[in-house]
C-alpha cells in the first residue's frame, strides 16, 4: 500500500510531481492504526485499549490508505499524461511495486500452509471470497484491501489516460462516487438470504469501498487549490469530521428511523454498516484534505508527519501490512499475550518491523529503482529522409 516513488526517482521527467514527505508520515500513521487494531490489547495502556475498543482503528487506517492511494496515483497519472508517459509504463511500475513480495508471500504460504484462499488471493479476489465462498479462516484475510486497490489500478489509469482531465474528473463525480453509495444502499435494502452476506459486500466489496479511492483521486485534480484556498478546504474538512461523528453517534437512531420507514424484515442495526461506511470515508477524506491544506505551515502536528521515524514507517508500510497477519498468526502472538508473555509479544512486533525493513531494502527498493526508468517518455528516434 505504498504509492510513493523511491527517493531516487522523485525528480524525474515525469513532470512537476513533487514528492510530499508528510504523506509518508500519514501513511505511517495509517499502518500503525492497523497494527494497533490487530495486535494484542495487552501491549497498550488501558486508555488506549478503550479507544481501540470503541473505535475501529484498523478500518480507519485502511480507509486512509485508500484515500492516499487514490490521490497519489491520480496525481502521477495526470502528470504522466501531460509529460507523454505511456499508461503502460505506469502499469508496469505498479506491477513492480505490488506483485513481487505479494506473490512471494503467497508462494511461501502455499508451500508451508496450503489453503484454498491462496487461489482467490492470486487472482486478487479475496475481498469476495468470504461472501461468495464458504472457506475456513486463513492468514490472508487482510489482503481484501489490496484487492480493492488492485481493481482500482486496473481500471482508473485507463480512464485518466484516454479521457481529457475534465472528463475523467466527471467520471468520479457522476459515476464512481454515486455508484458506490447507491451500491451500498441497495445492498442494505436487499432482503437477507443465505446465499451471501450482503453486509460483507459493503464492508469489503470493491463496488462500495472504491468510494474512498475516488475521493482521493478527486483531490488530485484540485491539488493546487489546497494551497490557494486552504481555509475553504479546512472548513469543508471540519464539516466532514462533524458529519462523520454525527453519523457514528446517531447510527442507532438513524437505523431505527429508516427501519420504520421501509419496514424491511431485518434488524435496524444493519443500517449501521451503511452509516459506518460513509462515516469512515468522510473521516479519512477529511484527514487527507486537512493535511494537504496545512502542508508548508509552521504547525507542530504537520511537522510531526515529516519526522524521520514516522516517514520510515510509512516507507515500509506495504511490507508491514502484508506480513503482519501471517507473522502474528505463525508466532502465536495472541496466545502469548493471553499467557502474559509481554516481552515475547514485543519481540514479535520488533521482528515484523525487521522483516518489513529487510524486504524493502533487499527486494522492493532494488526493483523500484529498476522500474524508475519507466517514468520518462519513450525516446523517439527520427530518421532523416534520404536526399
Amino acid at each position: 500500500m505504498d504509492d510513493r516513488p523511491t527517493r531516487d526517482a522523485t525528480t524525474t521527467a515525469e513532470s512537476g510531481v513533487r514528492h510530499l514527505p508528510l504523506l509518508d508520515g500519514l501513511r505511517g500513521i495509517a499502518v500503525l492504526l492497523v497494527l494497533w487494531d490487530h495486535a494484542p490489547r495487552a501491549l497498550f495502556p488501558q486508555w488506549l485499549r478503550e479507544v481501540g475498543r470503541l473505535r475501529n482503528t484498523g478500518n480507519f487506517g485502511v480507509d486512509l490508505f485508500f484515500v492516499l492511494s487514490g490521490f497519489l496515483i491520480t496525481r502521477l497519472l495526470l502528470a504522466g499524461r501531460e509529460a507523454g508517459v505511456p499508461v503502460r509504463y505506469f502499469l508496469l511500475r505498479r506491477a513492480c511495486r505490488i506483485f513481487p513480495i505479494y506473490y512471494l508471500l503467497l508462494l511461501a504460504l502455499g508451500l508451508l500452509r496450503p489453503h484454498p484462499e491462496i487461489a482467490w488471493c492470486a487472482l486478487y479476489l479475496s475481498n469476495y471470497h468470504g461472501v461468495l465462498a464458504d472457506l475456513p479462516p486463513s492468514w490472508l484475510r487482510h489482503t481484501w484491501s489490496l484487492c480493492v486497490e488492485e481493481h482500482f489500478y486496473a481500471c482508473w489509469p485507463l480512464v485518466v489516460s484516454f479521457l481529457p482531465p475534465r472528463s475523467s474528473r466527471r467520471v468520479i463525480l457522476a459515476v464512481v462516487v454515486p455508484g458506490a453509495l447507491l451500491a451500498a444502499v441497495a445492498l442494505v435494502l436487499l432482503p437477507a438470504n443465505g446465499r451471501f452476506d450482503r453486509l460483507e459486500l459493503i464492508r469489503y466489496g470493491t463496488q462500495c469501498r472504491v468510494l474512498s479511492l475516488a475521493v482521493g483521486a478527486l483531490f488530485a485534480y484540485h491539488e493546487a487549490s489546497f494551497r490557494t484556498r486552504a481555509r475553504s478546504w479546512l472548513a469543508a474538512a471540519a464539516l466532514a469530521f462533524a458529519a462523520a461523528a454525527g453519523l457514528s453517534l446517531a447510527a442507532p437512531a438513524i437505523g431505527a428511523a429508516l427501519q420504520r420507514t421501509f419496514a424491511l424484515p431485518f434488524p435496524a442495526r444493519d443500517w449501521g454498516v451503511l452509516t459506518g461506511f460513509v462515516a469512515t470515508t468522510l473521516a479519512s477524506s477529511a484527514t487527507l484534505a486537512s493535511v494537504l491544506a496545512l502542508r508548508g505551515r509552521d504547525w507542530r502536528p504537520i511537522a510531526l508527519l515529516e519526522a524521520r521515524p514516522l516517514r520510515a514507517v510509512g516507507r515500509i508500510s506495504y511490507g508491514l501490512y502484508l506480513y503482519h497477519v501471517p507473522l502474528f498468526a505463525a508466532l502465536g502472538i495472541h496466545r502469548l499475550a493471553q499467557q502474559g508473555a509481554t516481552w515475547s509479544v514485543v519481540a514479535i512486533v520488533a521482528a515484523l518491523f525487521a522483516v518489513a525493513t529487510v524486504s524493502y531494502l533487499v527486494i522492493e527498493r532494488p526493483i523500484l529503482r529498476w522500474a524508475s526508468r519507466f517514468r520518462r517518455p519513450p525516446v523517439v528516434l527520427r530518421v532523416a529522409p534520404a536526399h
